[in-house]
């Protein structure tokens, strides 16, 4: 796969996720604790693949590894906010904190 195919296959997954991320954060604003947690156990494994998917655009691309460490700290706040069962703080990460990153993604992919 060549670099514009793996971009455009990052850019339809990011936006895939931060459409899933917006269903999440709507089911917690909702109180529908147990849905989003499912649900969010899905996206940790595609932010996953992204965050690989990232690191090696970066390698081609000289992308500063801020980016993936900026990433990296919002997900420990969110796994510390669901250890703390702080489901307010956990839906303000992934709307304030996760989707920005992501769509700052998509919009350089």
């Amino acid at each position: 796969m060549d670099l514009i195919a793996v971009k455009k296959e990052m850019k339809k997954i990011l936006q895939e996720t931060i459409s899933l991320i917006n269903y999440i954060v709507a089911e917690i604003q909702a109180k529908n604790f147990q849905k989003a947690l499912t649900d969010y156990v899905g996206v940790i494994g595609v932010i996953e693949e992204l965050i690989n998917l990232k690191i090696n655009l970066s390698t081609l691309e000289k992308v500063e590894e801020t980016e993936i460490e900026t990433l990296r700290s919002v997900l420990k706040e969110v796994v510390n906010a669901l250890e703390n069962a702080d489901f307010v703080l956990f839906g303000d990460l992934l709307e304030y904190e996760l989707i920005p990153i992501l769509e700052k993604w998509a919009e350089v992919n």
